[in-house]
């Protein structure tokens, strides 16, 4: 038996039988790319002149229908898809349609494009070209929403918006505040001047009005009628009542005469009567058997008339909200001329000058009207951008100081004690 190899002499024989490995597999490496780099292009490249059997022009009929069966069939929605897709087609009209799948479409690239930033967000480097900074367009479709309009009938448009598009339900308004009107400047032009002093008389005669109902007594007295009815003549009510007393006894007798009696029915009158009940209830049975049957023949037509009353609720629904949209007051826009409506009282005077204080005076001698950084508060208090002023009388009033328990034996010897004094 031969020695074992350890140490240094087992390591260089483990890297002598590693790089015998090594060569052999470079020599077989080789001379498998010799073979193909010693050939001709000829040898190595065929160029095919027959052609594909499998070719689509050169199929049989049956086996195209085949494959354009197979294509539908994927294309195909699921029937829980399908029976969606049916009830918004009936429920929604064309223009109402394009507007859900323009939507919808808009919502899928915003919310792509949000998952895109958040994955690959970039700072932006403000020393770089403009190119560099430029946000990419991102390409997106919807199969789902085109396959809705294709149902529908309506055709669909080849390229989708490329950029990103923010869709909201309601219509951003810019914030308005009020700026002095020109009829408020110094010197203004006639016609302006006119409506502001219209503006403002009105706000007085509106004050003036709501002060004098206040002032007006809660009653107006009696008037002469119920007057006349509490203080009439006795002797007319003496006769009234004994005319009423006349009525009574009159009707009195009338309730007191018998009834005449009528005569005793033979039993042929009898069973005339019954036979005449019966047909009348089974005539009646028979109409309603018939209404029954009508009105389940009519069953499409009261669905088609549900569905059309169901369409014109929406429809007038849908425009009370447009129009109480459109009617919403402004924030910020006509602030005195709003809390006129609501409290005309209070509300202060719009500031203008009349017309003899500007009329010859000069820009450093005419007195100002009105203050910038009030209007400014009202303006902020009516957008909810800061609290709104409470007047004294609006407050509350509440009891101050500490509040103090008191234990009810202590109560009730207290007033003991008040008692025997």
């Amino acid at each position: 038996m031969g020695r074992k190899l350890r140490g240094a002499a087992l390591r260089a024989h483990k890297r002598g039988k590693a790089n015998a490995e090594e060569m052999v597999d470079q020599t077989a490496d080789r001379v498998e790319t010799q073979q193909v780099t010693t050939k001709t292009n000829e040898e190595l490249f065929v160029i095919d002149t027959t052609g594909s059997k499998n070719n689509k022009a050169n199929m049989p009929r049956k086996v195209k229908q085949e494959i354009q069966k197979e294509k539908v069939q994927k294309q195909k929605m699921p029937k829980l898809e399908q029976e969606r897709v049916n009830e918004l087609v009936e429920k929604h009209d064309s223009a109402k349609l394009q507007q859900m799948v323009k939507e919808g479409k808009a919502k899928l690239r915003g919310d792509r494009h949000a998952i895109k930033q958040k994955q690959h967000k970039k700072n932006f480097d403000l020393w770089a070209n403009e190119d560099d900074n430029t946000k990419k367009r991102i390409k997106s479709s919807n199969a789902q929403a085109d396959k809705v309009l294709q149902y529908a009938g309506i055709k669909t448009g080849i390229h989708v918006a490329k950029v990103v598009e923010r869709v909201s339900k309601k219509d951003m308004t810019a914030v308005a505040v009020d700026v002095a009107h020109a009829g408020q400047s110094y010197r203004p032009d006639p016609k302006a001047y006119q409506a502001v002093v219209q503006d403002a008389v009105s706000l007085e005669l509106r004050r003036q009005e709501a002060e004098e109902e206040l002032k007006a007594p809660l009653t107006k007295g009696m008037s002469p009628e119920t007057r006349a009815l509490l203080l009439g003549d006795s002797d007319s009510s003496d006769d009234d009542d004994e005319e009423d007393e006349n009525d009574n006894t009159q009707d009195d007798n009338t309730n007191r005469l018998m009834p005449k009696r009528q005569n005793k029915l033979t039993r042929a009158e009898r069973n005339k009567q019954k036979r005449l009940r019966q047909e009348k209830a089974s005539q009646e049975a028979e109409r309603k058997r018939k209404k029954l049957l009508n009105s389940v023949a009519e069953i499409p037509r009261f669905k088609k008339e549900l569905k059309k009353h169901v369409r014109e609720h929406q429809d007038k629904k849908e425009k009370i909200k447009a129009d109480k949209e459109a009617a919403k007051p402004t924030l910020g826009k006509d602030v005195l001329q709003r809390n006129s409506q609501k409290d005309p009282i209070r509300v202060p005077t719009l500031p203008v000058a009349l017309e003899e204080e500007h009329k010859e005076a000069s820009l450093r001698t005419i007195k100002p009207k009105g203050s910038m950084l009030t209007d400014r508060m009202v303006s902020l208090a009516d957008r909810n951008l800061t609290a709104k002023r409470k007047r004294p009388e609006d407050r509350k009033r509440g009891r101050g100081g500490k509040k103090r328990k008191i234990k009810y034996k202590e109560a009730a010897m207290a007033m003991d004690f008040s008692r025997m004094g």
